[in-house]
């Protein structure tokens, strides 16, 4: 089975995209997955969103399983794989975020090579002119449609936050994965710089004295 790992950066966030990145690929390597990350202009995000979600789709195609993460995310139990998180007849898997009120966080996805999928793809293509309206736009839409829409209901699986999108907030050592939503960027590297230092090789354990280095959750 083939397994990308996908993500975007921007220059706003390229100190982030520094440390999460190293994170990222450690863990593609570690569990033999394919890694590849672009770089999408979010100041121009109505202009050139539809070319994303073309390229979206045919990374889908080019392997069986596609999981897309943000610049943001960093993977905290390198034992955990993308295959523990899927279940058979799986096309989309997205996770709660827990953080407030919104109910789904689309920065962690993951996307089997189904024609389901591809139809969940296409949908959203074509209802651009819908969604680019929208304040959280694609994730917005995806809710509604997971409300709205059975045959998307029946395509996409919700699974809880800490499966695989756990706020710093709440993230405890041994989940999967931290997402460093709904804070400034300067904290979310502070963040990300201190999980990169505390488990750099993805080994969800603390064995050391780092009182000066630790993540904000742990105040």
């Amino acid at each position: 089975m083939r397994i990308k790992i996908r993500t975007n950066t921007s220059p706003k966030i390229e100190e982030l995209s520094e440390i999460t990145l190293v994170n990222q690929i450690g863990y593609a390597k570690r569990n033999g997955y394919d890694w590849e990350s672009y770089v999408f202009d979010y100041a121009r995000h109505n202009e050139v969103v539809m070319e994303d979600m073309l390229g979206l789709r045919e990374a889908i195609q080019s392997v069986d399983v596609l999981m897309f993460v943000g610049a943001d995310v960093m993977f905290t139990n390198w034992s955990i794989r993308i295959e523990d998180i899927l279940r058979p007849g799986d096309n989309v898997v997205v996770a709660r975020e827990k953080g407030g009120w919104w109910p789904v966080n689309n920065d962690v996805m993951i996307y089997v090579n189904t024609p389901k999928t591809l139809a969940y793809i296409d949908r959203m293509i074509a209802d651009h002119d819908i969604w680019k309206q929208y304040v959280w736009r694609q994730q917005q839409h995806l809710w509604n449609l997971i409300v709205e829409d059975k045959d998307i209901r029946d395509t996409v699986r919700l699974v809880e936050a800490q499966v695989m999108n756990q706020s710093m907030k709440n993230w405890q050592i041994g989940e999967y994965i931290v997402h460093f939503y709904g804070m400034p960027i300067k904290e979310k590297i502070e963040n990300a710089r201190a999980i990169s230092v505390l488990f750099p090789d993805g080994i969800p354990v603390f064995k050391s004295n780092n009182d000066s280095i630790v993540p904000h959750t742990a105040d």
